[in-house]
């Protein structure tokens, strides 16, 4: 992910260097600064899809597989819910406060 971020940015700071001067005449005409700009953002928007925010969703969807099947494996025999009367005292003989 790192090599595709900093590959974008050199071509981004590239077009910036050849935005400033400027192209060969036969190259020009083809490739003007607007077209040299929307291939750039075409070129950023998939880099940043396939290799930024679609491994990111995998992991949240990875971790909240995790976090679920914890919580839904705990043993709930061991979760006592305290009333106000069990804050008093309960079974185990904890005095009155």
């Amino acid at each position: 992910m790192l090599v595709y971020c900093s590959l974008t940015a050199s071509l981004w700071y590239g077009h910036r260097i050849t935005v400033n001067r400027s192209l060969p005449p036969s190259i020009a005409t083809y490739l003007t600064p607007f077209r040299r700009t929307l291939i750039l953002l075409l070129v950023t928007l998939y880099v940043f899809v396939s290799y930024c925010l679609v491994p990111l969703l995998a992991v949240l969807g990875v971790t909240s597989v995790v976090v679920g099947a914890h919580a839904a494996g705990r043993d709930t025999d061991d979760i006592k819910i305290l009333t106000h009367q069990e804050v008093k005292g309960d079974e185990r003989g904890m005095v009155d406060v």
